[in-house]
């Protein structure tokens, strides 16, 4: 069996050190061509110890590359709800807000298959609710299609975490009518003075 072939099956099995022995054998970790990766297999399957055992510079360039599918590694692990899986790939410095071609990103993934603690960790590592996707529907948009109890509290999560920033900025006071304190002082009269002091 060739090395390329062991580092799949090593991925599939969840192994590290099976992982570990096929690079050494020299297995391709990046993939050709938009083909699916090593790392984006091994973000698919969901262990954190099996993306954490591919070379750390292979991981860091493969990180936001999209595949044949159209996803990156992100995206694969938002949509399997790989909460260990995605906070191990945003560690490494993938962009929570990397679209694919149609806009998708792994906020919205999440939202249309993933699950409510992957949703909120993407928020909290600054997922974008306002990111329009697929037929320009947003991640609160897919959430709320999503006919499935998963679906209505990743809705509810979104809803919250929206008036939450909403409650969150400061509320600009209009100013008064009439002049600022600064043209005030300005408009005041000039004192005139005389040879016995201030008039």
């Amino acid at each position: 069996m060739d090395a390329d072939r062991r580092l799949i099956e090593a991925i599939r099995a969840k192994d590290a050190r099976r992982v570990r022995a096929a690079i050494a054998a020299g297995a391709t970790v990046g993939g050709e061509d938009r083909e699916k990766s090593a790392v984006h297999l091994a973000a698919e399957v969901g262990n954190q110890e099996v993306i954490e055992a591919l070379p750390r510079a292979v991981v860091r360039k493969m990180l936001n590359k999209l595949d044949a599918a159209d996803r990156t590694p992100l995206m694969y692990a938002a949509a399997k709800g790989n909460v260990a899986t995605a906070r191990a790939l945003i560690a490494m410095g993938a962009d929570v807000n990397a679209p694919n071609s149609f806009g998708d990103t792994a906020l919205r993934v999440a939202a249309s298959d993933g699950t409510v603690d992957v949703a909120k960790l993407l928020l909290e590592a600054g997922g974008n609710l306002n990111l329009p996707g697929r037929m320009l529907l947003t991640p609160l948009d897919r959430a709320r299609e999503r006919p499935t109890p998963q679906g209505r509290m990743i809705a509810a999560l979104f809803t919250r975490w929206q008036e939450a920033k909403a409650a969150a900025k400061p509320v600009k006071r209009p100013r008064k009518a009439g002049k600022s304190p600064a043209l005030r002082r300005k408009s005041k009269p000039a004192r005139r003075t005389t040879r016995s002091g201030v008039k």
